[in-house]
């Protein structure tokens, strides 16, 4: 496996070394209200500018599919309301709707109308958490969910959720719970019988795997461990080190891989690492030290993933570039995200001491664009980088100002 994984790599690798381009940069369409968003569908949904683009035969379909679905995402959850295949309009009564998956976001987690009081289980689950619904981008329903949660993660087809509860017999407790893993097609769930502390998970896109990571409090290493779609325990492997606050195992967009991060040392400067894994048979790939190895993504693909913070790397079996700190001491990485041929490169920044969020569009390691995202926001590159979008962190409310740019060239 690990030759094959090398020459696929070094291919890559050599094809990104060998392009060049001369990039522009256009906004297309801009909004800084939900009034002005809500203005901008008095005619229906698609809107002309985006209808234009999404009939462009020259732009990837991937990447006009992307664009689709990222726009209905907004709407739905900023509104409530969905678009059917055909442009008309579905209201949809909930206390509030949002993305299963964050990148595509072609999945919605509805969280049906009422709220358990303190202290109340659900009638139907005997459990401390509220049931939901699975709706697709049109506004269908295509699942139940025994359990929701304002953080669970719904597999990229929407059939699968990963989320840490508590029991029926165990009293909610901070950073502590159960792994708790549901089928919507049935409604179903399946619990893991061991008390998780610290944890974080990722689900595989076709929530076949579920990778959970926990912190033991101390510096050593940690353990990670592989879910089936039942809540079986497959394996548990270490870490390199202690896995740092807000750090979450990173399972790429085929299933077959996950990265980790960890680090050595309770004060700076610490050594950190990025692991490597196979899924399913836990088999260590590859192991890399980097200045801050805390923020992981993959492209689209699932041919190049990224390691890194202040240091930016794209990494590829090897470093395919790395880009370090212009002029960015006093900003911290909120998000990445690079393009599937790992050319283009997006990280969206908070400034210390400032509500700033400004993010820069990298070509190879030079800037070629920069922009202010919005407070909360970060930008994402669709999957060959022919668009450019503000979006909420990991989980977080819409935000406004909403923005697209074009990205394109000779």
């Amino acid at each position: 496996m690990k030759s094959v994984l090398l020459m696929i790599l070094l291919l890559s690798a050599a094809a990104v070394a060998q392009t060049t381009s001369s990039l522009t940069v256009e906004e297309v369409f801009s909004v800084d209200t939900p009034e002005e968003m809500e203005a901008a569908l008095a005619d229906g949904y698609p809107m002309l500018w985006l209808e234009e683009l999404l009939n462009d035969k020259s732009i990837p379909e991937e990447d006009r599919y992307w664009l689709d679905c990222r726009v209905r995402a907004l709407i739905a959850q900023e509104f409530h309301r969905f678009y059917s295949e055909d442009g008309v309009p579905i209201e949809v009564e909930a206390d509030k709707i949002r993305y299963g998956e964050s990148y595509w976001q072609e999945h919605f987690i509805i969280d049906l109308p009422g709220e358990l009081l303190p202290g109340e289980r659900n009638p139907e689950t005997n459990l401390w958490n509220e049931s939901g619904f699975v709706y697709n981008r049109f506004g269908e329903k295509t699942g139940d969910l025994a359990l929701i949660d304002p953080i669970m993660e719904l597999s990229r087809d929407g059939t699968c959720a990963a989320l840490i509860a508590s029991s029926e017999d165990d009293v909610p407790e901070f950073e502590a719970g159960y792994l708790f893993l549901l089928n919507s097609d049935e409604g179903s769930f399946s619990m893991y019988s061991e008390k998780l502390y610290f944890p974080e998970c990722s689900i595989s896109p076709l929530g076949d795997y579920t990778v959970v990571s926990r912190q033991t409090g101390a510096d050593s290493p940690n353990p990670l461990s592989l879910f089936d779609s039942r809540a079986n325990l497959l394996w548990t492997l270490s870490t390199k080190a202690n896995i740092p606050a807000g750090v979450n195992p990173c399972i790429s967009p085929e299933g077959n891989y996950c990265l980790i991060a960890s680090a050595e040392g309770n004060t700076a400067p610490w050594t950190r690492y990025c692991q490597l894994f196979s899924i399913p048979d836990g088999e260590e790939i590859s192991v890399s030290t980097s200045e801050l190895s805390s923020k992981l993504s993959w492209s689209p693909n699932g041919e190049y993933y990224f390691t890194g913070s202040d240091y930016l790397s794209i990494l590829n079996g090897s470093v395919v570039w790395t880009v370090k700190e212009h002029d960015i001491c006093d900003r911290y990485i909120l998000g990445q995200y690079c393009s599937n041929n790992g050319t283009l490169f997006a990280a969206t920044y908070s400034v210390q001491g400032s509500r700033r969020t400004p993010f820069e569009l990298f070509f190879m390691n030079s800037v070629i664009f920069r922009a202010e995202a919005g407070y909360g926001n970060v930008v994402r590159l669709s999957p060959d980088g022919c668009f450019g979008m503000t979006g909420p962190l990991e989980y977080g409310p819409i935000r406004f100002p909403f923005t697209i740019w074009q990205i394109g060239g000779e």
